[in-house]
């Protein structure tokens, strides 16, 4: 007789037990289809078809073909053996899914971040949207997502959640990059630009102060308060001259200031 322990190893009387074998291979097979599988479906559900084909590739070539022999090979046992043959085959399923979603989960904000900044590099702000959201709330404070946050919500319109993005983080980081300013700075701007439109000179004023207090050499943000200024004050408007006189001072372009010359000749004259 052979060994006992021989026997359960695959290993039989007549030479090895290659449908022992090949239940065994099959078994680790199987639980890495499952783990893949439940991966590849937890990724489509996050909004990521292409990670479905990439990991139902595994499942298809080795999972499907090994399945039916797994489980005919199992049903052809008897009494314990069978039945733990099949607690076995359980538990490996149920870990093959445990670990699918696990791994997903562990991995799943650098796929969010990847999705963002695809979408973001092709101008599909309204796409991209739920994605920031999720990478800035994970990473809320860092300017790796408050930037691109902020610009997300500029683009589609969303001033006030823009300016409060970037708020946030100058009270967090006590300063922000040329670029948040400049950002921040036409979040208040673009408004002002509105009232314009609208003739609501104080509110235009208002917004263009308070581009200027962000970003002191914002040129167009002194066109509007000087407009602005002229438009609530009057042609002799001392406020109207000091935004014109910074804004002749940030751009030596005569071609661009032309037009102060027939509103204050002597203050284009003064400022050359």
């Amino acid at each position: 007789m052979i060994d006992p322990g021989l026997q359960s190893a695959g290993v039989t009387a007549g030479g090895p037990d290659f449908a022992g074998l090949f239940s065994y291979f099959a078994g680790i097979g199987l639980w890495f289809s499952v783990f893949f599988i439940v991966f590849g479906l937890r990724a489509l559900h996050q909004g990521h078809p292409a990670d479905l084909l990439t990991f139902l590739f595994m499942p298809v070539l080795f999972g499907v073909s090994s399945f039916g022999p797994l489980i005919g090979h199992v049903c052809r046992m008897e009494g314990k053996q069978k039945a733990l043959s099949l607690t076995v085959l359980a538990v490996m399923l149920g870990a093959g899914v445990y670990q699918g979603i696990r791994l997903h989960e562990r991995i799943e904000p650098v796929q969010v971040r990847e999705k963002w900044q695809v979408l973001l590099e092709q101008r599909r702000f309204a796409e991209a949207l739920p994605y920031v959201e999720e990478a800035y709330r994970t990473h809320r404070g860092d300017f790796r997502y408050a930037d691109p946050m902020a610009l997300t919500y500029m683009s589609l319109g969303r001033r006030p959640e823009a300016i409060e993005v970037l708020e946030s983080l100058r009270r967090t980081q006590g300063k922000l990059s040329a670029y948040e300013t400049r950002l921040l700075a036409f979040a208040y701007l673009t408004p002002g630009f509105l009232y314009q439109s609208a003739g609501n000179w104080p509110k235009a004023l208002e917004n263009a102060k308070k581009a200027i207090e962000i970003k002191p050499d914002l040129p167009q943000a002194y066109e509007l308060a000087g407009l602005a200024a002229r438009k609530i004050q009057g042609p002799q408007s001392a406020e109207a001259r000091a935004y014109y006189a910074r804004l002749i001072q940030l751009l030596p372009d005569p071609r661009q200031t032309a037009f102060i010359k027939k509103l204050y000749p002597d203050l284009f004259q003064k400022s050359k």
